[in-house]
């Protein structure tokens, strides 16, 4: 199974990671892909960009391996 879930992901914080974990509990067998919200889809949002670029805050979650 595919579990999907989406955010900005600024300043990423244990608060992001517990997510990625939670999932990964309840879901032990799934395959957990990860959207980022573009900057610009933010500011339609929030009307404020992210302090961490796009770029960057992609590096950061490909990063992780949760589900490695």
């Amino acid at each position: 199974m595919n579990i999907i879930t989406f955010g900005t992901f600024d300043c990423f914080h244990i608060g992001h990671l517990n997510i990625f974990k939670r999932i990964k509990d309840e879901f032990p067998d799934s395959r957990l892909i990860v959207g980022i919200s573009t900057d610009e889809l933010n500011y339609s949002k929030k009307q404020r960009v992210p302090i961490v670029s796009f770029t960057q805050r992609e590096e950061i979650v490909s990063s992780i391996r949760i589900f490695a």
